[in-house]
């Protein structure tokens, strides 16, 4: 797997200098590395494609199928874990925490029946930064747009506004005006602060307004770097291949 480098504190002077004078010409790329070392559902290469060549427009994109430290860690801004179904060891939490208190940002999808019903334990790690996710299913109260009643439209489920503001959606206030999305094949979450949610079920799908994406940030760091960051997602499918262009998901 080919890896690019995220400036770290380890790093020989002469990669650290690189870095730097990449900075300052502005040619450094942000890396996004896929994590595959624990038989992920999906990946960039089976289910992910659309996703994939999306990102492949704005940065730098590898693959993980080793053990993770925080070395291999340290050479990227943002790991995605795609519902894992193994279970991560003692020592590979601790790389991925250390990853976070540095700087790195991670994403976790999750699906329904949560952690127990994918076999991973990625709770324990989650569940530091306040989210857990259920081992429950979202689904629609009534027949709408899907006939699956674990395809769910959901409507009025965006809890942040930025994320409205940033499509253009929202200014009315009103539900109506804001993104929809569709959310096939997800759990909810338990979010406690410092993490806080990002999307709901909305009022039409069971749970009924039920955290199903949550966000932690930790402070920033002395000097302007960029803060950890941790967003966990309850529905993988929303990132598959056959839902990524659906409705508002992209």
């Amino acid at each position: 797997t080919t890896f690019c480098t995220r400036p770290s504190p380890s790093q020989p002077p002469q990669a650290a200098g690189a870095m730097a004078e990449e900075a300052s010409q502005g040619r450094v790329q942000k890396v996004v590395c896929f994590n595959c070392s624990k038989r992920e559902s999906f990946t960039p290469s089976s289910g992910l494609k659309t996703w994939r060549r999306k990102l492949q427009t704005s940065y730098k994109l590898t693959a993980n199928k080793d053990t993770l430290s925080l070395n291999r860690l340290r050479e990227c801004h943002l790991l995605i874990i795609v519902a894992p179904r193994d279970k991560f060891s003692a020592l590979e939490f601790d790389a991925l925490k250390a990853f976070v208190a540095e700087g790195g940002s991670l994403l976790i999808s999750m699906t329904e029946g949560g952690e127990a019903g994918l076999g991973t334990n990625i709770n324990y790690l989650t569940e530091e930064y306040g989210i857990e996710t259920q081992s429950d299913a979202v689904v629609r109260a009534v027949y709408h747009k899907y006939t699956h009643p674990k395809e769910v439209l959901i409507q009025g489920g965006v809890l942040s506004p930025a994320l409205d503001q940033a499509h253009g959606r929202g200014g009315s206030g009103k539900a109506s005006d804001s993104l929809s999305f569709s959310f096939p094949y997800g759990a909810s979450l338990i979010v406690q602060k410092p993490a806080f949610p990002i999307l709901s079920s909305g009022h039409l799908a069971i749970p009924l307004h039920r955290p199903v994406a949550a966000l932690w940030e930790g402070k920033p760091k002395a000097g302007g770097g960029a803060p950890g960051r941790v967003c966990v997602l309850g529905s993988t499918h929303v990132l598959h291949d056959d839902w990524l262009d659906k409705d508002d998901n992209a």
